[in-house]
């Protein structure tokens, strides 16, 4: 039994391909018109590092001879980050800072444990004491028994504190 012939179904394809590019544009247009005007805020990740319970680290880092924790690429930027605690109350003493050298980024700042340094990986002649003065901090906070770091606000300090 022969089979009939369909008609028309490359009309409506086209018919639907073309209202699906137009969709498309008038889409692209408005996000384009929020953009301009700026009610688009771009969010890609939160702008605070939760580091953990203060009182556990405080104690962690002064049974570690005082010398800061190492939290590796926060962000998979390579930002590297050292968090500091100073003095015996868990609430306060607190300092964040980049485990980079300041004026050259791509040179990244290790522990030596034995010197009780902090060294410049491209320089081993250059050292930072373990309270990280000389490379860049991060606003610090204790909330609810946990050290919070903006790490998307670098201060434009180089000294603790």
């Amino acid at each position: 039994m022969p089979v009939a012939q369909s008609r028309g179904h490359a009309g409506k394809a086209l018919l639907i391909a073309g209202v699906s590019v137009l969709l498309l544009l008038v889409v692209t247009w408005l996000v384009a018109q929020a953009a301009n005007r700026g009610d688009v805020d771009i969010k890609l990740g939160d702008d605070r590092f939760d580091a953990g319970r203060v009182e556990g680290m405080a104690e962690s880092i002064d049974e570690g001879d005082g010398l800061p924790f190492l939290f590796p690429d926060l962000v998979n930027e390579g930002r590297d980050l050292f968090v500091q605690h100073e003095g015996d109350d868990p609430d306060v003493g607190w300092s964040a800072f980049g485990a980079f050298d300041p004026d050259r980024p791509e040179c990244r700042v290790e522990i030596d444990r034995e010197e009780q340094v902090l060294v410049n990986a491209c320089d081993r002649d250059v050292s930072y004491p373990p309270d990280g003065t000389g490379l860049r901090f991060y606003p610090t906070r204790v909330e609810d028994g946990r050290l919070i770091v903006d790490i998307n606000e670098i201060t434009t300090s180089t000294a603790s504190g």
